[in-house]
């Protein structure tokens, strides 16, 4: 050590650091540490946290934030002296990278649809460096180009160039610094075309007489019906219903029954208002759900719509199952994002949670 010289240390909250103070001269110098808050430690020292060896070395345990500042080391004889500064920023550990809620989304791509950005938006002290991981495994750092995939260089956006079904999967962006990491997932699946499945509209139409009345019914768009028969979804059935079948708004108006026999007739007519609206999920997982290996695990699901929707389970092996879901027993092969879908005539919604089992 000569003269003047300073150095920059970011240490971890909580742990072990520690400062060289290397001097040579003769006779030897002696070292003298001084801590920012004007502690003045000989060589060697036994504190606390901290100590000084025989050979020069500050030793600073379980580091805090009130550490941080000017270490100095001071080496003299009787001919002079030299000095080593060393300043001290402390990372602690909710500086540690973090991203907004939620963690993982899950978007959904058309088979020849639009660029799409990825953004990977982490906050940390000091600021993260960013890595992308492809769904077959393959890492991006920054400034990276590879077929459509570009991961931009700062702020960790992954570009992918006119997306299709190729590139459905789940992309990792990993946010590291030196106090640890952090991750936002996105799955990319294919839009799916709703598949109508409604609710069903039945109107009887019993008359009584003698002798027996023949019924009669007449449509909403003046088609007439006076036997049992199909035609598309409105059936009419041998018992005087007519049954209308996966019901939608093109079905609304007045649907007329009438019922003759050599005495005279009777009507009777259902004015039909069909309501829809399209699923919501009202109630599901929060985006991230951690359970301990072997705790059962229940994965509710609730939409409101008309028709009812239908839901259903995505697991991450791509397979699909009816209603709640229940894990009896999870491991370590468990974990992954879980897609809740609810179905109607109207559309579609979804929300995930990626199950952590721990």
């Amino acid at each position: 050590m000569h003269g003047r010289t300073e150095n920059k240390i970011l240490a971890v909250y909580y742990q072990t650091l520690l400062l060289d103070c290397k001097a040579e001269g003769m006779p030897e110098p002696q070292i003298t540490w001084t801590t920012p808050y004007g502690m003045s430690l000989p060589t060697p020292y036994l504190g606390g946290r901290f100590q000084v060896h025989r050979n020069g070395t500050l030793e600073l345990r379980g580091i805090r934030k009130t550490d941080e500042g000017r270490f100095l080391c001071i080496a003299k004889n009787y001919l002079g002296e030299a000095s080593l500064a060393v300043d001290l920023e402390v990372a602690s550990l909710d500086e540690k990278p973090s991203f907004p809620v939620p963690n993982t989304e899950v978007l959904s791509l058309e088979a020849d649809g639009d660029d799409i950005s990825l953004e990977c938006r982490a906050t940390g002290k000091p600021k993260p460096e960013f890595l992308w991981i492809l769904p077959n495994g393959t890492a991006m750092s920054p400034g990276m180009k590879l077929q459509w995939f570009f991961h931009y260089l700062g702020n960790g956006t992954l570009h992918i160039m006119q997306t299709g079904v190729i590139d459905k999967g789940v992309y990792q962006c990993l946010a590291k610094n030196v106090a640890g990491q952090a991750e936002k997932r996105y799955a990319l699946e294919p839009g799916q075309k709703p598949h109508i499945r409604s609710t069903t509209l039945n109107m009887p139409c019993n008359a009584d007489g003698c002798p027996q009345a023949t019924i009669i019914w007449t449509l909403p768009n003046g088609l007439v019906l006076d036997k049992s028969q199909v035609i598309g979804r409105v059936t009419y059935l041998s018992n005087g219903t007519l049954q209308v079948k996966e019901t939608s708004e093109f079905d609304r108006g007045s649907y007329t029954c009438k019922a003759t026999n050599t005495f005279g007739s009777s009507t009777l007519s259902y004015p039909v208002s069909v309501m829809v609206f399209p699923p919501q999920i009202t109630h599901a997982p929060p985006s991230i759900t951690r359970v301990n290996r072997g705790s059962p695990v229940i994965l509710n699901c609730i939409a409101a719509g008309i028709p009812k929707p239908d839901i259903s389970w995505t697991l991450p092996g791509r397979t699909t199952l009816e209603g709640n879901l229940v894990i009896k027993d999870p491991g370590l092969m468990n974990s992954g994002i879980y897609k809740c879908n609810a179905r109607n005539a109207l559309g579609t919604d979804f929300k995930a949670t990626y199950l952590q089992v721990i």
